[in-house]
């Protein structure tokens, strides 16, 4: 909560805006994500780094895609990860269990990307129109 005040007040003092209005539209004027939506970007950019390049692989084996861990033909993506089984809100909270589910949400244009650059600004662009609605 503290980082989403100092980033208000940080908006607030560089626009010179009243305590009173609505910040919202001037994160879309300087097009600045959120917070969660930031933590969201970066997650969804580490992750998409660990799939590109397998590393580190300790990391990288703890993701496994649907299309592995099933046998059977289905309708589902082939880039689709296979959520974990969390009985915990601490796993849930967890880099593994997020980073899958915040892969599994995004379109499949965006996790198609063929190289980082795209996949950052694509990912930018669909948090940015999601979140500042």
């Amino acid at each position: 909560m503290q980082l989403y005040r100092a980033l208000n007040a940080c908006i607030r003092f560089a626009l010179n805006v009243r305590w009173g209005e609505h910040i919202t539209p001037f994160y879309r004027e300087l097009r600045l994500l959120k917070i969660d939506a930031r933590r969201r970007y970066f997650v969804g950019c580490l992750l998409f780094n660990i799939i590109c390049t397998r590393q580190p692989s300790l990391i990288y084996s703890g993701f496994t895609f649907k299309s592995t861990v099933t046998s059977r033909a289905t309708r589902t993506s082939d880039d689709i990860l296979s959520l974990p089984l969390c009985r915990t809100e601490i796993f849930r909270r967890s880099f593994r269990f997020s980073a899958s589910k915040l892969w599994n949400e995004l379109p499949s244009d965006i996790r198609s990307a063929r190289s980082i650059g795209e996949f950052k600004r694509k990912l930018y662009e669909h948090l940015f129109n999601t979140t500042l609605l």
